[in-house]
């Protein structure tokens, strides 16, 4: 991993990645779709701004779109989860509490549908 983290170009591709997903996903038929973007929050560097992953989250409307940041510099993934939807955008820095958001998004979405 950590030769090919040397060689990978810089720059982020959330944006880009998400947005593939979100396509990706409803090509085949399903009852629900869900897209859950991982981040680190450190995406102010990249020109992303709240606006951006907002657009994200409303790309398609048979997508449920969930924002997962694991990381953060400062208060930045606070920073974002504070314009952005709450029930969307959740912020967690210890990896073993991914599985319990996750098992969160996943029940929301049940809890909609009743």
């Amino acid at each position: 991993m950590n030769l090919h983290s040397e060689t990978c170009a810089s720059g982020d591709h959330t944006l880009d990645a998400t947005k593939i997903a979100i396509k990706e996903i409803t090509k085949e038929d399903a009852d629900e779709y869900f897209v859950v973007l991982l981040s680190d929050a450190n995406i102010a560097q990249y020109g992303i701004e709240p606006r951006d992953l907002q657009a994200l989250l409303d790309m398609d409307e048979r997508v449920n779109v969930f924002i997962l940041f694991i990381g953060t510099m400062g208060r930045q993934a606070e920073l974002l989860r504070s314009e952005l939807p709450n029930d969307k955008v959740f912020v967690t820095l210890d990896t073993s509490d991914i599985p319990k958001v996750l098992k969160r998004v996943f029940l929301s979405s049940i809890l909609k549908q009743a």
